[in-house]
């Protein structure tokens, strides 16, 4: 509450919770990212990209994906991109390492050829996510909506006629976002 209200904490609070990301136990290790997570401070994901390379636990996982989106550092999408692939992956970890996907796509904190090398691995995981709940899958749509990306458009067709709301809403997203709409304009001149 305090630090939504500006007051930031010292550098040493913010170095013990960091060094709380190896504490024993798992709510202590997914409470210490959550607070310095809402630091919103780009800088802080190198150490949550550290523990996430160690993460076992999939609760304290989850929370160091979701809150790398939040962050705005491109250095999270290669990681991110690999816990997509990530043979044990669970549907929690999958869904919200694409939805920092999406937010770091939608807020611009990734270039063009980050932007670029996203294509591919979310297109396989929306296919492999046919095996995977809803929430991954929408995930995986929202995220490809929120790269603009033309290279999408097959997904969202397929989706536009979705009986499910929240699938129906991410492909319309992904239709109507500026990049895809100028991409299809300037190929029908």
């Amino acid at each position: 509450e305090q630090i939504s209200e500006g007051n930031l904490p010292a550098d040493a609070v913010i170095a013990a919770l960091v060094k709380r990301y190896a504490d024993e136990l798992p709510e202590v290790r997914k409470l210490a990212v959550e607070i310095v997570g809402a630091l919103n401070e780009p800088k802080h994901a190198t150490a949550m990209l550290d523990r996430l390379a160690l993460e076992k636990n999939n609760g304290v996982r989850e929370t160091v994906l979701r809150v790398l989106g939040k962050l705005r550092n491109p250095d999270a999408v290669d990681p991110l991109l690999a816990e997509l692939a990530r043979p044990d992956a669970s549907d929690a970890c999958v869904s919200a390492a694409a939805d920092s996907l999406g937010v770091l796509a939608e807020r611009g904190a990734v270039s063009a050829d980050q932007l670029a090398a996203m294509i591919e691995p979310l297109k396989l995981s929306f296919v492999q996510a046919r095996q995977r709940s809803r929430a991954v899958r929408i995930a995986l749509l929202g995220a490809m909506a929120a790269t603009g990306s033309a290279d999408f458009k097959p997904e969202f067709e397929a989706h536009l006629a979705h009986e499910d709301s929240e699938l129906l809403l991410r492909a319309i997203r992904g239709v109507a976002a500026p990049a895809f709409a100028r991409r299809v304009c300037s190929a029908s001149r």
